[in-house]
């Protein structure tokens, strides 16, 4: 999966999270409690499985912006690496 999908999969996932628990607010229902719930762990899980440096295949973590930190490979999000 390309690092620009999974960054878009994350904020979606977030979103969704966030938007329910709004709803929560006006209406109590236990569906959309376990949605609003499931849904940051969703995030967490794309994180750990998909952001990945495409040469070398290790998790990117946190600090990597422009370059993976184990092997240096420059990270062009936007041309899908």
């Amino acid at each position: 999966m390309k690092l620009k999908t999974v960054k878009i999969l994350e904020c979606v996932l977030i979103a969704l999270a966030v938007l329910c628990l709004a709803l929560l607010y006006v209406k109590e229902s236990t569906v959309i409690g376990v949605v609003g719930g499931l849904c940051p762990l969703g995030a967490l899980v794309v994180n750990v499985l998909f952001w990945r440096c495409p040469k070398c295949g290790r998790w990117l973590g946190r600090d990597s912006k422009h370059f993976c930190t184990h092997c240096g490979t420059p990270l062009d999000r936007e041309n899908g690496n």
